[in-house]
């Protein structure tokens, strides 16, 4: 059995190629977090987080747990107080290479950049609203980390091209930085390209005058 978890950008679950998809943003939002904690959690401790105001909030996250075991397929174990997830061997999870990958294997993610759940949103759960608020600010400064480190490689390499592209995704995701700012400059200028070199640091001084007052 092949399964593949995207958890960057909208998520989906991916078995022996067949898309599949839990019913509810609970059971992504349960996904997420076990995937993402490092220690069991206690099923009461996470049933209070996501299901605040259940009649039963035990009983909610039972039901998550039987779509996520669904969607997971046999050979996945969801289960246990505290709860634990032990997937399948050769399962492939987007965050976990980008969390323990090299920069060579993280800028092949097609959704790189894009925030944990994107677009899922727990208005009624306000403490797991917090922790993957959170969470997507530790994964977006892990994404700017090993941008700037492959940037920095690929000038190593005689490869400014890649590097640019890469310095531009760092100005995209965080403008204000001077330092990525300074990187994309550098990078084109490497390039051969100094019309473009030089357009790209008169807009960000013109950027750091208009919005920062420097």
């Amino acid at each position: 059995m092949s399964l593949r978890i995207s958890l960057l950008g909208a998520p989906h679950i991916t078995r022996d190629g067949h898309v599949e998809q839990p019913r509810g943003n609970k059971a992504w939002g349960l996904l997420a977090y076990l995937v993402r904690m490092t220690i069991p959690a206690p099923r009461e401790q996470l049933a209070g987080l996501l299901f605040p105001n259940a009649h039963d909030p035990l009983a909610a996250l039972r039901w998550s747990l039987t779509e996520l075991r669904r969607v997971l397929g046999g050979r996945a174990v969801v289960a246990g107080d505290p709860l634990r997830l032990v997937l399948p061997p050769a399962t492939f999870v987007d965050v976990d290479v980008l969390t323990r990958g090299s920069w060579v294997e993280v800028i092949q993610l097609p959704e790189l950049g894009q925030d944990l759940l994107g677009g899922v949103t727990f208005p009624k759960s306000p403490g797991f609203q917090l922790w993957l608020d959170s969470e997507r600010r530790h994964l977006s400064a892990a994404v700017e980390a090993l941008l700037h480190e492959a940037a920095l490689a690929c000038i190593a390499r005689d490869e400014p091209d890649r590097a640019a592209d890469h310095a531009t995704q760092l100005v995209g995701i965080n403008p204000f930085d001077e330092n990525y700012q300074t990187l994309l400059v550098r990078s084109l200028s490497l390039t051969g390209d100094t019309a473009a070199a030089n357009r790209q640091a008169a807009a960000c001084a013109e950027l750091f005058r208009t919005e920062l007052g420097v």
